[in-house]
């Protein structure tokens, strides 16, 4: 596992079942390209997984050095603004021919990638994987308090939007209905 190309403190290790080896490099330092080629080299993985922008120009360019080099699977979340500058468009087509496999999370992430960024299809998707029937709870009427979880990294609260699940949770709440969000 290799974590982002940034210096966040908040990477979770998973000891001696995934080391993480984490490769940093100061705001466009095109050296991180070569490092990250000397860790393919090093590692030599049988599949790269860039997840959204941050790492794919990055892994892309590092890959073309790479002998034999191995295939390439871009996976795109959203984005935080619909607003796509005509640099980022480009780019995005860049980086797709250097691409072994781009997918999405959804169809409507799918369609974006293909109406706003003009990728070319076949863009896979990459279903949730949550058993929503194993995981249904019971009925409402049968507890007396709903209980809402909701879990994500807090510093995307404008994509994951936190504060509106909880302004959600006290309405519901101050129409009469025991609620709680956690």
């Amino acid at each position: 596992i290799r974590d982002s190309l940034s210096d966040n403190t908040d990477v979770i290790d998973f000891e001696e079942h995934a080391p993480v080896d984490r490769i940093t490099a100061a705001a466009k330092d095109r050296r991180i390209i070569i490092d990250i080629r000397n860790y393919l080299d090093r590692v030599r993985p049988d599949v790269i997984h860039a997840r959204n922008w941050g790492a794919w120009p990055d892994v892309a360019m590092a890959r073309l050095g790479c002998f034999p080099r191995p295939p390439l699977v871009f996976s795109f979340h959203g984005l935080e603004s619909t607003r796509v500058p005509l640099k980022r468009k480009l780019a995005f087509q860049a980086m797709a021919k250097l691409t072994t496999k781009v997918c999405a999370v959804s169809d409507a992430a799918r369609r974006f990638l293909v109406d706003e960024y003009g990728l070319k299809p076949p863009i896979g998707v990459l279903h949730n994987g949550v058993d929503t029937a194993r995981f249904e709870p019971p009925p409402f009427v049968d507890r007396k308090r709903f209980v809402i979880g909701g879990m994500g990294r807090l510093y995307h609260t404008n994509v994951k939007n936190f504060p509106l699940l909880i302004r959600a949770g006290a309405r519901v709440r101050d129409v009469g209905f025991d609620v709680e969000v956690r």
